[in-house]
């Protein structure tokens, strides 16, 4: 990936500061010019002190929001226990999107997906290469960075839940979320998670 931003701040002890790409936060809202009109990538904090860290999304028009928490290192094996890719007639009712970042700074890395039915049957399997500290979404409806695009979670049909498994043999390993959109005749929510390291 290509590094678009870098900064440095000293936060007290026992404090916290916040980092919004809109507003600022913490420090000047100048500070993002330089991510453009349509960011879309990942954000690496590093600390001379243990830190802990959450990221909240918030999304248009219909200003839904989500947070997720910052993991410290990366796993070789993640897993996502629920995701969705269901319609009730031509409308969506819930789709997935599984964001993974290769942590490796240096080297572009091979991470397999597995897409899981609720009685366990593998429905939809790929391996993309993420360059080097970069990341790629697939997503249910999308398809996002998926092979064939948003024809890859074809086989998943359109009243799937599921689990999917994410793995990769580099030795920095992944970090990972899944977003789930879910909306009914009158309401919409995100509702995302990091993936649960299982190595």
């Amino acid at each position: 990936g290509i590094l678009k931003l870098d900064f440095t701040d000293d936060i007290p002890a026992y404090s916290s500061h916040a980092y919004n790409t809109r507003y600022g936060g913490s420090v000047p809202a100048s500070t993002f010019e330089a991510l453009g009109n349509s960011f879309l990538g990942s954000a690496i904090v590093t600390a001379t002190s243990p830190i802990l860290g959450v990221c909240n999304l918030v999304r248009g028009p219909t200003y839904l929001a989500s947070w997720h928490n910052g993991v410290p290192g990366g796993a070789g094996t993640l897993v996502f226990p629920v995701a969705y890719r269901t319609k009730n007639g031509s409308a969506w009712t819930g789709y997935s999107g599984v964001v993974v970042h290769n942590l490796d700074a240096q080297n572009e890395i091979t991470v397999c997906t597995n897409w899981y039915g609720q009685e366990g049957d593998l429905m939809v399997d790929f391996c993309d290469e993420i360059p080097a500290n970069a990341c790629h979404g697939y997503n249910t409806r999308y398809g996002g960075d998926a092979p064939e695009g948003a024809d890859t979670f074809n086989p998943l049909g359109t009243e799937w839940t599921g689990t999917v498994v994410v793995t990769t043999t580099s030795p920095s390993g992944i970090a990972a979320l899944v977003e789930n959109n879910i909306a009914g005749a009158d309401y919409a929510y995100l509702m995302d998670y990091n993936g649960i390291p299982a190595d």
